[in-house]
């Protein structure tokens, strides 16, 4: 008989296993691409996890409230599509069936099994989702900016990136460097923020590695301002780096120019920060052309205004929610933001903060929307955690009021 320490045992903690349920699409994105019937495949796990959610506690109830959340969110989201569809709009025809009635389906489950699994979720196990999610995903990176490297040293490429394309695996890595906040290895942190940001530097992902910087500030700056006391010491040390900002500013310019391309011509501020503030135009006019139904979910505006630059997308979230799903659900999204702001403030969630802001600046410069991508799952959870928590127990277990 084979003692019971030599056989594996998998995990019974569920936060486990959510790690593993936001793990798993990383890698098959990493490893066989972005198209849409690959993540199709890669997100069959929320199902699989809502689904063991619930054989394993199937007694938690669900508050009205959240439902009617959630159907208030799905009719503003999924109307819009519909009615252009039958409308008889230039869009009709660029509505996709398929990927919304996928989206429809799926986006449910997830916020669901979100929901249900923070409701009464113990810090003990939060931190641990956190850190067994970093580990899960530390392997991909390491071969990812192994391939960075290659690109960029040994075949010289100019900008070079791992499996995907720049965005995504930019995202990624963001990912990566937003949960080594959970390591209790302080080195590991440390490790792993500077590969993420030197990732960025090297994939030339401005977005990402303002995002990346923005979160380290939040996360780990602005959390001990509180213990700095404002006496001469500091007041010198303020000023002294006034000083140097004053004597050598034209050197630091050259600096960030060399890495954020500020005064390059196709990518700098004269372009229009790679052609996005054109596209903001276009997508602003499509706004007040179709203020409440919006073109439809997935639908690009430019092919009807620029057919020889159909390619591009709305290189902003909160854009590409107008414009493709009308004013409604912006003004929803933009509520739900602004209370789950509020939310992390009132109850002091720094990890919640810093992540959120830090996401939220990264998809102000891409074409990311409602999808279901680990990092926008990471979105919608610290959106559902925050206006759910209002405290925690004398157990460690979040108390929630919905």
């Amino acid at each position: 008989m084979v003692h019971q320490s030599f056989l594996y045992q998998l995990p019974n903690n569920r936060s486990v296993w959510a790690a593993i349920a936001l793990a798993i699409p990383v890698y098959f994105i990493a490893f066989l691409g972005p198209s849409p019937f690959i993540q199709g495949l890669a997100y069959l796990t929320y199902p699989a996890a809502l689904l063991g959610w619930y054989l394993s506690c199937p007694s938690v109830k669900v508050s009205r409230y959240f439902l009617m959340t959630l159907t208030v969110f799905l009719a503003l989201w999924i109307t819009p599509s519909m009615v252009n569809l039958y409308g008889g709009t230039l869009e009709s025809d660029a509505i996709n069936i398929p990927v919304i009635s996928y989206h429809f389906v799926m986006l449910p489950i997830v916020l669901a099994w979100l929901y249900l699994w923070q409701k009464g979720i113990s810090e003990q196990e939060w931190l641990g989702f956190g850190r067994h999610l970093c580990i899960l995903i530390t392997p991909i990176f390491i071969i990812l900016i192994l391939k960075i490297l290659m690109g960029t040293y040994v075949e010289g490429k100019e900008h070079a990136w791992g499996f995907t394309y720049r965005h995504l695996d930019a995202e990624m890595f963001l990912l990566w460097a937003i949960l080594a906040y959970f390591m209790k290895n302080g080195w590991l942190k440390l490790i792993i923020t500077s590969v993420a940001l030197m990732a960025m530097v090297w994939m030339s992902v401005r977005g990402g590695l303002l995002a990346a910087i923005l979160f380290i500030v939040l996360a780990y700056g602005v959390p001990k301002l509180k213990n700095i006391h404002v006496n001469r010491k500091v007041l010198l040390s303020l000023a002294g780096g006034a000083l140097v900002v004053l004597l050598f500013h034209a050197q630091l310019y050259g600096w960030l120019d060399q890495i954020l391309y500020l005064e390059n011509p196709s990518r700098g501020f004269g372009s229009g920060i790679t052609q996005r503030t054109e596209v903001w135009q276009v997508a602003w006019e499509n706004i007040m052309a179709h203020p409440w139904s919006g073109i439809g979910y997935y639908v690009r505006p430019n092919p009807f205004n620029d057919p020889y630059n159909a390619a591009i997308q709305v290189h902003n979230l909160f854009l590409r929610i107008w414009v493709e799903n009308g004013t409604p659900l912006f003004l929803f999204v933009v509520a739900l933001l602004v209370a789950t702001a509020w939310q992390i403030e009132k109850h002091k969630l720094t990890w919640e903060r810093a992540a959120f802001w830090s996401i939220l600046c990264y998809y102000f410069f891409i074409p990311w929307h409602i999808q279901l991508n680990p990092m926008t799952i990471i979105l919608y959870l610290i959106v559902i955690r925050s206006l759910i928590y209002t405290g925690v127990d004398k157990k460690g277990k979040a108390m929630s009021n919905v």
